[in-house]
């Protein structure tokens, strides 16, 4: 019975933390937090430049950290420790920026390292994957509005 107690104890006390950051998300000031993330980028700490291209990929969504761009591709570009300039990568991925994607494109075959180079392959595959997608839907779209018609069908009339 001390079981079952505590186990619907720690049930309840689960939804209770949803709830709690569900309700902290609706209150996060998301302008606020990509200022610092910025700012972060741009400091010469690592560990806060790391930690803070951990929070761009996992906050995606909510941020724009667009003005640290180029700290990025610097970092990714010029650091020493691999596993640095595979975070800068993902992070550059996240944030799906043109322009670092063109720079990952022009510097793919001038990398030295097996591991970046897998990486950087995915980025792209990833980026012409999304960007055929989207030409296959304009197709589509500019089929039915050459012929509205084929929205309906033809048995129905």
């Amino acid at each position: 019975m001390k079981r079952f107690a505590i186990f619907v104890i720690l049930i309840q006390l689960c939804f209770a933390s949803t709830v709690w950051s569900r309700d902290q998300d609706d209150k996060t000031n998301w302008d606020l937090f990509s200022k610092n993330l910025v700012k972060a980028i741009q400091n010469k700490n690592l560990g806060l430049k790391i930690s803070a291209l951990q929070h761009v990929i996992h906050h995606k969504d909510n941020i724009n950290v667009d003005r640290a761009v180029i700290d990025i591709v610097r970092l990714y570009r010029s650091h020493k420790d691999d596993r640095v300039r595979q975070l800068a990568l993902v992070t550059l991925h996240a944030m799906e920026n043109d322009w670092a994607i063109g720079i990952i494109k022009r510097d793919f075959r001038f990398e030295k390292s097996p591991q970046i180079k897998r990486i950087m392959l995915a980025i792209l595959y990833d980026k012409t994957k999304k960007l055929n997608a989207r030409e296959e839907g304009d197709k589509i779209v500019a089929s039915i509005q050459e012929s509205p018609d084929l929205l309906f069908n033809q048995d129905h009339q």
